[in-house]
């Protein structure tokens, strides 16, 4: 299920075009869930529970819709920052698509302002001319961005860096630009994960290592020993185990919360 038509219907493409025909596609708000209490005896959510907009609202809906002992998998972002606020930036040539397919070229500059106390990402992105001021100032600033350190695939900016990349170059480009969007996204830690979904009823909750850091150390070593063909026909039972043996030890990547 995603809130965006588009991706569901991208979903469906895919899956009719796979010949994949156990799986169905729907477009709705976790928020308020289309389906009927204890549906489910299995909910999964991958990078997507920090993106609503009310995530209490969320987990209480995950909670009625599994059934009792049903469980909720879910992976997320752990707001853990290497510092007590990160500014990064991020520049590219993009196109607008008009209503009549038309692409008009622009230019985009993106801010970025993280905190770890409160847990707050906040993102401003600038549509831009492609042509005048807006033009010449863009191409400088994307030239400097692109020889600075890298975070979050963005340019991280440095008490260097920041007066000509950061806050200032953003109050400068705004006048020039055609539209604005921002957005602030509440962040969370394990901790305050665990606790609401605790207070949404979820009686056995707990914190596990991603299969994916797994998957990871054991691919490159059966690249490495030249392995991979070998495993292949066992590549089910070799994902399976590595999930389940994921899911039994301690980490702050996902979590298992049982009704």
């Amino acid at each position: 299920m995603d809130p965006a038509a588009q991706r569901t219907r991208a979903c469906a493409g895919n899956a009719a075009r796979l010949g994949i025909t156990n799986a169905s596609f729907v477009t709705g708000d976790a928020g308020a869930l289309p389906f009927a209490d204890a549906s489910f005896d299995l909910v999964t959510a991958a990078s997507a529970l920090e993106e609503a907009a009310d995530p209490e609202a969320v987990f209480a809906e995950l909670h009625r819709v599994l059934r009792n002992g049903g469980v909720l998998r879910a992976s997320y972002q752990d707001w853990r920052l290497a510092a007590p606020e990160i500014e990064t930036v991020l520049l590219w040539d993009g196109v607008a698509r008009q209503e009549t397919s038309e692409e008009t070229p622009l230019r985009l500059y993106t801010y970025v302002h993280r905190l770890q106390e409160p847990a707050v990402e906040r993102r401003w992105t600038l549509e831009l001319p492609a042509e005048g001021e807006a033009r010449e100032v863009h191409q400088r600033a994307l030239v400097a961005s692109a020889s600075g350190r890298r975070a979050y695939g963005e340019t991280l900016l440095t008490p260097s860096t920041a007066a000509d990349l950061g806050v200032p170059l953003l109050e400068r480009l705004a006048p020039l630009a055609r539209r604005c969007t921002v957005v602030e996204m509440r962040r969370w830690t394990t901790e305050w994960l665990v606790g609401a979904l605790e207070a949404a009823g979820f009686p056995e909750v707990h914190s596990t290592a991603h299969p994916g850091d797994i998957a990871r150390h054991v691919g490159r070593e059966l690249i490495a020993r030249g392995d991979v063909d070998a495993v292949a026909p066992h590549f089910e039972a070799l994902t399976t185990a590595i999930g389940v043996a994921a899911g039994r030890r301690p980490g702050r990547d996902m979590v298992v919360a049982r009704r």
